[in-house]
């Protein structure tokens, strides 16, 4: 089957939407990642620095 000009045209745009939709989907995904195991990190620390405080308070 020959493909048109505008076929080819549509079918070579679609390729390269859904190719920069992917990039930025993973880009935004490793953010999201990153972001919620910095928070986890961040609630660690506080929950370990209530229970040294909480520690020295029994004391």
């Amino acid at each position: 089957m020959d493909m048109s000009a505008r076929s080819q045209a549509d079918a070579h745009f679609k390729t390269v939407r859904d190719a920069k939709t992917t990039t930025a989907s993973k880009r935004i995904n490793q953010e999201r990642m990153k972001t919620d195991s910095d928070k986890s990190a961040r609630l660690k620390a506080a929950r370990l620095a209530r229970d040294v405080e909480g520690a020295r308070e029994a004391k």
